[in-house]
């Protein structure tokens, strides 16, 4: 592994956190319209719902094709591929004249979306030493956190003033303008492209999922993206319908829950040097349990409110932001360098992986109220609690 070159040092990072900010604003941006969605488009709560769930899907799905293309043509050559389809079918999805486009322009941002999640990790694993790489990933976390807290908020604005269909319109904006920053500044990325055979890809896919050490990292960060996805998929529901915030203002609220994941990646990259990456990890996903049993304790008390629950999920975010700064690098150093783009790839579909099946198990409910996103929620904080138990041993201190 070597050092990021000099004549990338300043623009590399943002480089790569604005491709990332394509996949998380595709869903952030329109996010506040998505209650809207079945009056508009003449359609059911749970088809609209399923917007949401086929995106998320065709992410986790698509990066097991990623990560050996990434390997075959070169990680910068995906990212741009990734980058211009993403601005086409964003046009796509803003045409759509019904529900069912607009599911299928959904996925196929999906598909397209996803080649950061795995090109990104790669890129910095390959570029940085491992302490600079934490650095990075928390500075990448707080940049990429930005998105979640600005989209609803302009999402909101946008659809009040110029309509759902000018999101989309947004996003095609944006990947073009993405494409051409890969263009002019990810010139080197430490990798010389492979070609490998299908029956070597999927038993490299084996391989690294052989790995036990695999399974106790990667179960707590699927659960962690599982449970922020829950509140994703039925948050905008709750607060717009059931408490009646206003939906320009449902920003708001989310932004605060991701402003604390930003904290929870600064705190990262403070700590980065002070404490063993397995302790980050383990103070981690003890927020994450922390936000999911207070807000499953008010819905039980009868006490929340949307400033309360809003406030429980906070915690829960600060657990993202170090889950996402720690968790995956331990998953790569658990790898050898050729199996370490297809622990990317299983990184990033796992999360979405069971952000797709939160998504789809909350939107099959009829109940459009709390209990069935707290129901998932406490599901899968206690999957991945015992994994995580299962991991903690005396000699398992650092990588």
């Amino acid at each position: 592994m070597t050092s990021a070159p000099n004549t990338q040092s300043g623009w590399l990072p943002l480089a790569l956190v604005s491709c990332t900010w394509v996949s998380v604003i595709s869903t952030d941006l329109y996010a506040p319209s998505l209650p809207h969605l079945p009056e508009l488009l003449g359609t059911t709560e749970s088809a609209a719902k399923l917007t949401l769930s086929f995106n998320l899907a065709a992410f986790a799905l698509a990066q097991q094709v990623h990560a050996p293309l990434s390997d075959r043509i070169g990680r910068r050559q995906l990212l741009l591929i990734g980058m211009i389809g993403f601005g086409l079918v964003s046009g796509v999805c803003a045409l759509s004249p019904d529900i069912i486009t607009l599911i299928v322009g959904r996925t196929a941002q999906g598909f397209l979306s996803s080649v950061p999640s795995v090109v990104v990790l790669l890129l910095i694993h390959d570029l940085y030493s491992k302490q600079d790489a934490v650095k990075v990933l928390g500075f990448h976390g707080m940049a990429v956190g930005v998105a979640p807290i600005i989209g609803p908020l302009i999402g909101g604005a946008v659809f009040v003033a110029l309509g759902w269909r000018m999101n989309f319109w947004l996003l095609a904006i944006f990947a073009v303008l993405v494409s051409l920053a890969v263009w002019n500044i990810v010139t080197s990325t430490g990798h010389t492209p492979t070609r490998l055979p299908f029956r070597e890809v999927f038993s490299r896919y084996l391989s690294v999922l052989s790995k036990v050490t695999v399974w106790h990292n990667l179960l707590p960060l699927a659960a962690t993206y599982g449970i922020l996805f829950s509140f994703v998929t039925a948050g905008p529901f709750i607060l717009i319908d059931q408490f009646a915030v206003p939906t320009e203002a449902y920003g708001l609220y989310f932004g605060a829950i991701v402003a604390a994941a930003i904290l929870g990646a600064l705190t990262a990259n403070r700590l980065a040097e002070k404490l063993k990456i397995h302790a980050l990890r383990n103070l981690a996903y003890g927020a994450v349990g922390t936000g999911v049993l207070v807000s499953f304790g008010l819905a039980l008390t009868d006490t929340i409110t949307p400033l309360y629950l809003t406030s429980a999920m906070m915690i829960f975010g600060l657990g993202l932001g170090l889950m996402n700064a720690t968790v995956p690098l331990l998953i790569l150093s658990a790898l050898e360098p050729p199996l370490k783009s297809y622990g990317s790839a299983l990184s990033g579909s796992s999360q979405l992986v069971a952000a797709s099946g939160a998504s789809f198990a909350v939107a099959m409910f009829d109940d459009s109220g709390v209990w069935p996103m707290l129901s998932v929620m406490v599901g899968l904080f206690v999957i991945g609690f015992l994994a995580l138990c299962a991991s903690i041993k005396p000699n398992n201190l650092d990588i």
